[in-house]
């Protein structure tokens, strides 16, 4: 007979109630020790021959209760281990079920939430000595599929994604894409896209508004890798320099640009109907703040004008 209230007996392959918890304690025994390495051993038996799965441990919690509390002194207070090695062996999975499709609106759950207080420490940890540590795979529609996001929340100075590499060969953070994009950074008009830095002390707050920041004191800032050589060497020959007339034009540059800023914009240039809209490039040699302390642009100069029939 099952148990339906507490205190009393347990019975195996029944539904057991009662009003209480129930807890297993390992107590020493006479030496000082334990007979086993574990209090509660659950095991499917391998001769199972009809069912092709049968949960070792379930557990179902309300409202805000959780359905598994582990705790422990060192190591590890939740181990998961799976003996598979295909792509759909995992040692521990969290799903969260909310269904946005069924009506109730889009739900922000979270499959697995690692938690840490440390100023060292690490939320979600992933370690493979062969392979990848943590992989993001999202399957939803474009606009919210993200595999993997970070997310600086608090404070001023947060990373969101951190990637390190401690080897000469080493990547950091790796992006590829066969079709799309590799790496797209949005920013607001307050942010910055991106800041590489190689500077000894690190550079101070960027500027906002630049999509790109790049900084170093032992070598260019930029490196751009060269094409093959010209089969045949170019011959000097002098030209005139031509230069565009900028007055009237103080409007279209920002009054707030910084020292070193380079930017790139387009002119029309000559007469309707047969005007060209032409690419140009501007130096900033002096920052300034405003209309009353502006920034003082130049153009950078280049060579002839020949069309590329490669």
């Amino acid at each position: 007979m099952a148990a339906n209230n507490t205190g009393d007996d347990i019975t195996i392959g029944q539904t057991n109630a009662g009003q209480d918890g129930t807890e297993l304690r390992a107590d020493a025994n006479d030496e000082g020790g334990f007979g086993n390495d574990f209090v509660l051993q659950l095991r499917v038996s391998p001769i199972l021959t009809h069912r092709n799965a049968v949960d070792g441990l379930r557990s179902i919690a309300v409202k805000q209760g959780r359905g598994v509390f582990a705790q422990a002194e060192e190591i590890a207070g939740v181990f998961g281990s799976c003996l598979g090695s295909g792509s759909d062996d995992i040692g521990v999975r969290g799903e969260n079920e909310w269904d946005d499709s069924a009506g109730k609106g889009n739900g922000q759950g979270v499959g697995v939430l690692g938690t840490v207080t440390l100023r060292d420490g690490v939320g979600v940890r992933g370690e493979n000595f062969t392979g990848t540590g943590v992989k993001g795979v999202s399957h939803g529609v474009a606009g919210s599929a993200i595999g993997v996001e970070g997310l600086a929340n608090d404070g001023n100075f947060g990373t969101g994604v951190h990637g390190q590499a401690n080897g000469a060969g080493g990547v950091g953070v790796k992006a590829e894409s066969d079709v799309g994009t590799a790496i797209k950074a949005i920013i607001s008009p307050g942010g910055v896209g991106g800041v590489f830095d190689a500077t000894k002390n690190g550079l101070p707050l960027p500027p906002p508004g630049r999509a790109g920041v790049f900084g170093s004191e032992s070598a260019a800032q930029v490196y751009l890798v060269p094409h093959p050589p010209l089969k045949q060497p170019a011959l000097n020959k002098t030209f005139p320099v031509q230069v565009l007339i900028t007055k009237g034009l103080e409007a279209e540059f920002p009054a707030n640009g910084q020292a070193g800023d380079l930017l790139c914009t387009t002119v029309q240039v000559g007469k309707p109907p047969r005007d060209d809209e032409i690419g140009t490039l501007w130096f900033c040699e002096k920052g300034g703040t405003d209309k009353t302390n502006p920034a003082h642009w130049r153009q950078v100069l280049l060579g002839p004008v020949f069309s590329g029939q490669g």
